[in-house]
């Protein structure tokens, strides 16, 4: 293990830093092994008292910005004990670590605050920043920082778990990644029971957050702003031609999100372009509640701004869409399925439809569908005359997957549709 230097503090007797080999040989007279009851930043974080040993990482790392702290970084985690109840690492508020490899999280119970990352310029061999693979692991207010414009080349994420349990990840920043920031992986097992909060995730090469084979989830109030792909996208396990319909996401509610892919990031991910969603549902998702988001103007890559990943083989199911505003959609603003209810939307400015309810099955039956009470302002917006294939809300099959089934149980009522550009506001639909 590599040596850890503890860094101003004093045990009993006096004297200065010292080092050791690993925390196991801390003596317990150092001052930081009888702390039993502090308060954390509570004024920064919101954090309130917490009861028990902590370990505080700027005893063993430089936290300047200047120093390489992966090793020492890595060697504290690596020291906490397998068994035994929470372990805790408080970083200091404020202050970032250099790193020039990925941070590794493999241990379970553990409560990290104030993780404060930046990735070294012109590394090599990096595809993710932070990788979890315990369960039961918080973060509390952690700041990822990638650099991506001093490592254009590089494809890596910001954060990486695969296979994890009760994950929390909260108030956070995540920025400056050439791939996604936040990528929730399900292996044979799902990523299950997390909670995504409040987070600001901004100027990724490609999605903000997705989430593979996620069971039982929550993707609440988060800020994505500057994507090169999906703002947020939830599907099943990769490579989803292999695996869906067998390891798919489910039970997953995305609430009060802000999506904005106005801008352009800074770098797209490597042999990428930009494009897709603002937020994606894809293949064989079921049971998604999608509600009170903002979501803003992805016109540029003339993509959806509520979509739909098809296949033509497995559908999603139980999707709830109400409440959300989307502004701006390149394409369709609300692309649904069966078995789904949208109402309540604001949808404005969309380049195609505002509401499409499609199938991309051979001869099968979409049905049991609700579109009711949403607001549909000056669509089609990519300059499509009104016809009765292209209208406010669409209900259709997708030829292109080898859609070929009817439309049965559909009902669409309220809606509001209001075309301002027009004298004449007669629409289809």
């Amino acid at each position: 293990m590599a040596l850890i230097q503890t860094k101003g503090r004093q045990d009993v007797g006096g004297g200065g830093a010292s080092v050791f080999t690993a925390l196991s040989d801390v003596p317990s007279s150092y001052a930081l092994q009888t702390r039993k009851r502090l308060r954390v930043n509570s004024a920064a974080t919101g954090l309130e008292f917490y009861s028990g040993p902590a370990i505080h990482a700027e005893d063993y790392c430089a936290f300047d910005g200047i120093i390489d702290d992966t090793e020492n970084l890595n060697s504290i985690i690596a020291s906490l004990p397998t068994f035994g109840g929470y372990r805790r690492i408080i970083c200091p508020y404020g202050k970032t670590a250099l790193i020039s490899g990925e941070v590794n999280i493999a241990k379970n119970d553990v409560i990290i605050d104030n993780l404060s990352i930046k990735l070294k310029d012109s590394v090599t061999g990096v595809n993710k920043l932070l990788y979890l693979s315990g369960d039961n692991i918080t973060l509390n207010s952690p700041v990822i920082d990638g650099n991506c414009q001093n490592n254009p080349t590089l494809a890596y994420y910001g954060v990486l778990t695969e296979g994890v349990s009760d994950l929390k990840i909260k108030y956070g920043r995540i920025k400056n990644t050439t791939d996604n920031g936040i990528y929730l992986k399900g292996s044979t097992s799902p990523v299950q029971g997390f909670m995504l909060l409040e987070n600001v995730i901004t100027n990724t090469g490609w999605e903000g957050i997705r989430v593979d084979y996620g069971i039982g989830g929550k993707i609440h109030c988060n800020d994505i702003i500057s994507t090169g792909s999906h703002g947020i996208n939830v599907q099943s396990r990769e490579p989803y031609t292999s695996y869906a319909g067998v390891y798919d996401t489910q039970r997953v509610n995305i609430l009060g999100n802000y999506v904005n892919r106005a801008v352009a990031p800074t770098n797209i991910k490597p042999g990428q372009t930009e494009r897709l969603f603002l937020l994606c549902l894809h293949v064989a998702v079921k049971h998604i509640t999608v509600g009170s988001n903002i979501l803003w103007d992805n016109s540029r890559m003339i993509n959806d701004g509520i979509g739909l990943g098809l296949d033509g083989v497995h559908p999603q199911k139980g999707i709830i869409i109400s409440d959300n505003i989307v502004y701006r959609a390149g394409h369709f603003g609300i692309d649904a399925t069966y078995d789904s209810e949208v109402q309540g939307n604001y949808i404005i400015e969309s380049g195609s439809e505002g509401i499409v309810v499609e199938c991309d099955l051979a001869g099968d039956t979409y049905k049991n569908s609700i579109i009711d009470s949403n607001i549909i302002i000056d669509p089609l917006v990519n300059g499509a005359a009104y016809t009765l294939t292209q209208a406010a809300i669409s209900v259709t099959k997708v030829a292109s997957y080898g859609g070929t089934g009817t439309a049965e149980n559909i009902k669409i009522s309220n809606n509001i549709i209001n075309d301002t550009r027009t004298t004449k506001k007669t629409l289809y639909g």
